[in-house]
């Protein structure tokens, strides 16, 4: 996470945690972070964003084809094809 080393923010919010590898890198730097994810019920398309301004958002964006996360509408990664994938991705819709 060279970006925020070279950025130097204070705190950091990550949309999309994952693994958790943002939260682990600012917990090594000392910088505040928010994590939140699918996984744990944060759904970047519909959930409310925190009330709170950070200094630097991070998320990386979903792939495919890649590891199943969960079985949410809204989870991409287990789109069938590469189409589903892009047309789910730019409209929200998994549809």
């Amino acid at each position: 996470m060279d970006l925020i080393d070279y950025f130097q923010p204070q705190s950091v919010f990550d949309p999309m945690e994952g693994s958790g590898t943002t939260s682990a890198v600012c917990f090594d730097l000392n910088v505040a972070c928010e994590g939140r994810d699918l996984q744990s019920g944060f759904d970047l398309l519909s959930s409310p964003l925190p009330d709170r301004q950070f200094d630097l958002n991070l998320l990386a964006s979903p792939y495919w084809p890649g590891h199943q996360y969960t079985n949410h509408p809204n989870d991409f990664s287990h789109a069938k094809t590469e189409e589903d994938f892009l047309v789910g991705c730019s409209t929200g819709s998994n549809d």
